[in-house]
């Protein structure tokens, strides 16, 4: 997929009913994934300047160009190691508000999962 169907891909959320927007977060997941993974089996990607200025419009971040470089080159290996979860609440309406709140079960299932992945 490209352009216009990438984007419509990553935001749909009213057609997966039995995951709504968590099928869309899924989504969204897979292709920065997929983007990484391409990035990384050719660093000159990732330091591609057209790249880089798409990047910068839609990331906000405090790294310095050194810093991105050293995540980009010496933690490519990495990316055959990501594990996703997901928290999963219940919605509510707060003040107009689509919220999930989350269930103090769920919350410490996460920090579990948290603490075990930092060891």
């Amino acid at each position: 997929m490209q352009g216009d169907q990438l984007l419509a891909y990553v935001r749909e959320r009213h057609h997966d009913l039995a995951n709504g927007d968590y099928g869309r977060q899924m989504r969204q997941q897979q292709v920065i994934k997929a983007v990484l993974a391409k990035a990384g089996s050719n660093p000159s990607t990732i330091f591609n300047h057209r790249f880089i200025d798409l990047l910068s419009k839609n990331i906000l971040t405090d790294l310095s160009w050194n810093s991105f470089q050293n995540l980009a080159l010496n933690y490519r290996s990495g990316l055959g190691n990501i594990q996703s979860d997901q928290m999963r609440g219940t919605g509510e309406m707060i003040n107009g508000q689509s919220m999930q709140i989350m269930s103090q079960s769920e919350k410490d299932r996460v920090h579990q999962v948290l603490t075990e992945a930092l060891r």
